[in-house]
């Protein structure tokens, strides 16, 4: 399966939507989503808003939520968060 294959299957899902990061209003749901995903691993790491908002509050070159950041939403709920980063190795 290519990518392309599976965001053509994504978009025949109906009441998925995929849409940029929209700032304060999305920060205690981005929060919930990554508690959960850790819940499921059972890694005892949590996140709490205060520290999602003063990480996304500080944009660099390699991090900009509004530019990195996902969130995927299902019948108008939010149900992933998708983040890009990147780091110099040369």
């Amino acid at each position: 399966m290519t990518s392309t294959d599976a965001v053509a299957r994504a978009a025949e899902i109906p009441g998925l939507v995929f849409r940029p990061y929209g700032g304060e209003a999305d920060l205690a749901d981005a929060v919930r989503i990554a508690n959960a995903e850790w819940a499921a691993d059972r890694v005892s790491q949590r996140a709490s808003v205060e520290e999602q908002r003063a990480w996304w509050s500080h944009p660099s070159a390699q991090f900009d939520p509004v530019r990195d950041v996902d969130i995927v939403e299902l019948d108008g709920r939010k149900v992933a968060v998708g983040e890009r980063s990147w780091n110099d190795a040369s």
